[in-house]
């Protein structure tokens, strides 16, 4: 083929740099059946990998180990159970005849909504301070609106709130909008809200999210766009099993 003068070579573009569109529980997405490092995935884009079964997709999670079936790209992020794992079934994952764009082109197309979902992480140690109540100023550094405590009879969780220092500026309807959808979201399926028995389990499943310096006592991280909530279990008989105490990301410069 003759190049036009004056006329730049055009650098082939890399396999991993062009995608499949595909969509998603009609959500659309980008799809590669390779594994993509996390650091290398283009700005504005969320990374899942697929896990399969009998060769046909079952699950979707930020990372799969084994029975790797694909990764999948989305400009918005999907909300996930608390455990991270998303039972899914082959027709929720729709493929377009092979039609294959650029993750700038996708986003060109297909930019973000501003969806807000839940993530749920394992709390580094450093955060061990965020589990508790502090009456030496943190509490406002920190932007804690309040924390809620809790145990179960049964099924049941009985709980109480109780303000801190941001409380009467940030504990709005937004907020409690907000709370509300989190702890609904820690009660279904595996997650540790469900009862006291899926607590334990749950808390057994992630043994090293166990808080330094405390007693069978664990600790988790929920991020949602406005807010940060840190779940503190304890699956014991006869003690306060949670403490969730909430944050709001505008009242802090970090």
């Amino acid at each position: 083929m003759t190049q036009a003068i004056g006329a730049c070579p055009q650098t082939p573009r890399r396999t991993e740099d062009v995608y499949e569109e595909v969509r998603f529980q009609n959500q659309p997405a980008l799809f590669t059946s390779l594994r993509l490092k996390v650091g290398g995935i283009p700005k504005g884009l969320y990374r899942y990998e697929i896990r399969h079964e009998d060769g046909s997709p079952c699950q979707i999670a930020r990372g799969i180990l084994a029975d790797h079936y694909g990764t999948l790209l989305t400009s918005d992020p999907i909300q996930l159970p608390a455990d991270g794992y998303l039972t899914i079934s082959p027709e929720d994952l729709t493929f377009s005849s092979g039609v294959r764009v650029t993750p700038e082109d996708f986003l060109h197309r297909h930019p973000s909504t501003g969806r807000d979902v839940m993530e749920l992480f394992i709390a580094k140690p450093e955060e061990a301070p965020l589990f508790f109540s502090w009456d030496d100023g943190r509490d406002a550094a920190y932007g804690c609106i309040g924390h809620m405590r809790g145990d179960f009879e049964g099924n049941i969780l009985h709980h109480t709130w109780w303000p801190h220092y941001w409380d009467a500026r940030y504990n709005n309807a937004a907020f409690k909008a907000d709370l509300t959808r989190v702890v609904d979201w820690l009660r279904v399926g595996f997650a540790p809200l469900k009862n006291l028995e899926n607590m334990g389990a749950f808390c057994a499943r992630y043994a090293h999210a166990a808080i330094p310096g405390q007693d069978r006592t664990y600790g988790f991280r929920i991020e949602t766009k406005r807010y940060r909530y840190m779940l503190r279990c304890t699956p014991v008989e006869k003690v306060y099993h949670v403490y969730l105490y909430c944050y709001g990301k505008e009242a802090v410069a970090h």
